[in-house]
């Protein structure tokens, strides 16, 4: 599991770079939020927003950092509720 983390009973990772709760059935997925390269999706939007406007490493990171603690913040806050 490089780059990966799983939750959860019955948790299986298929990606690097993401972070499963669950089953494959039942799962939420948290890949790239934190920096550009960490979807391919983030790549894609950063280079079509280019003639627009330049959307750099630590501009991303400055919005991506708090999503990402945010969201795992969530996440473990429900597995301890839940579970």
């Amino acid at each position: 599991m490089t780059y990966a983390t799983a939750i959860g009973a019955g948790a299986i990772v298929s990606t690097s770079n993401t972070l499963v709760f669950g089953r494959n059935v039942d799962a939420v997925q948290i890949p790239g939020n934190l920096t550009i390269t960490g979807s391919v999706a983030n790549i894609i939007v950063v280079e079509t927003a280019k003639p627009v406007m330049h959307i750099g490493f630590r501009q991303y990171f400055r919005a991506g950092l708090p999503i990402t603690v945010g969201t795992l913040a969530l996440g473990w806050g429900w597995l301890r509720w839940v579970g």
